[in-house]
């Protein structure tokens, strides 16, 4: 879960790994599977940490990668149809790292995260755009003295979202931020949080209906669900589970239909996950039988019978499937040991795609996986 640092960043100290659902001796089940699809891995630690599927033909996974001198720099790949290549991103300062992904057509993304211009100024914001030729950098608000971008949605050509979090310094306090296209340019939408906390994921259906997620750190972290009607940003009542706990993801698949999913922490560990839908007038939890101590970090709802869940633990990826009755884990078999989800995406019933990373001594290395 390395990718998403700036929602890492507030749950230093905790234990983000977990049993894999299998390994707590849940049965297989008939149904949707996932085959493992080969994906470029640059020398040395490479991960992916977010991704997105237009059609059969166009799907882009982004993350990071470290070479053997130990330079961090993003990492885009595109799926053509036939395999998983590598495209080369802008350069930026001495490390970066991309941790969203958003298509609206071909030739046509966003994608988001963190970079840092030298040792002592911290992470900045990065917001980059393929244009169908090359990706390029465009100017994201700064709001802090640091900060950084988890998650993009896009609408339109004129309208998308990217959510994450700031501080004014290093080791400040971190609070959640949003940042809107306009056709023209970024800029900074308020929140309605003071306290501190980070965004983690955001979706829409429309210009009205925008739905991002993550948590607020107060006597304890609760959940935070924030929803753009058009207008300003409002705060859902729910608050999560008992105890402490955040959302990693959200997806939505119509205005009375959103998925998000989560995990709860107990102590310096993390788990078991927990998903919440929206059915238009409140957010319910919806049990997962199998969760044992699971981490979900991403979600994709393709209708209300077929959503998808990925994450993982400490030995292997974890994926799970919604048929508009149960959830139910889907058997995988990734290469290695120590495999981890980070994000799922559709375009269709048969076009899913779950990225992550596994070890190969001595490395990490890139994981992507095809559902349906």
């Amino acid at each position: 879960m390395a990718v998403r640092q700036w929602t890492v960043l507030l749950l230093t100290g905790l234990a983000m790994t977990a049993l894999v659902v299998s390994a707590g001796g849940a049965a297989a089940v008939s149904g949707p599977g996932c085959d493992l699809v080969p994906a470029p891995s640059p020398p040395a630690d490479s991960l992916l940490g977010g991704v997105a599927a237009f059609s059969r033909a166009d799907a882009w996974a982004v993350g990071r990668t470290r070479s053997a001198a130990g330079d961090i720099t993003a990492l885009t790949e595109q799926w053509n149809g036939t395999g998983w290549q590598v495209i080369s991103s802008p350069t930026m300062g001495q490390s970066s790292s991309l941790s969203g992904v958003a298509i609206l057509a071909t030739g046509y993304a966003w994608a988001v995260g963190s970079y840092a211009g030298d040792a002592l100024a911290g992470d900045k914001a990065l917001i980059e755009q393929w244009n169908g030729r090359s990706w390029i950098r465009v100017p994201s608000p700064q709001p802090g003295g640091v900060s950084g971008l988890n998650a993009v949605t896009v609408i339109s050509a004129r309208n998308a979202w990217a959510v994450g979090g700031y501080a004014a310094q290093t080791g400040g306090t971190t609070k959640p931020f949003a940042v809107h296209w306009n056709g023209r340019k970024w800029r900074r939408v308020p929140v309605p949080v003071t306290s501190s906390g980070i965004l983690s994921g955001v979706s829409a259906t429309g210009w009205n209906n925008v739905w991002a997620v993550g948590f607020t750190e107060t006597a304890a972290r609760q959940v935070m669900i924030l929803h753009w009607n058009g207008r300003a940003w409002r705060r859902a009542a729910y608050r999560g589970p008992a105890g402490s706990s955040y959302l990693s993801a959200v997806s939505a698949v119509s205005p009375s239909d959103v998925w998000a999913v989560g995990n709860t922490i107990r102590g310096t560990d993390v788990g078991p996950a927990f998903t919440v839908r929206w059915t238009g007038r409140k957010w319910a939890r919806v049990p997962i039988p199998d969760a044992g101590t699971s981490v979900l970090s991403g979600v994709t709802a393709i209708s209300a019978q077929n959503v998808w869940a990925a994450g993982g633990g400490a030995d292997h990826a974890v994926v799970e499937h919604w048929n508009g009755a149960n959830w139910a884990a889907v058997p995988i078999s990734p290469p290695g040991a120590l495999s981890d989800l980070e994000a799922v995406a559709a375009s269709s019933a048969s076009n899913v795609w779950a990225v992550g990373s596994y070890h190969a001594t001595p490395s990490d290395l890139t994981l992507t996986l095809h559902c349906g």
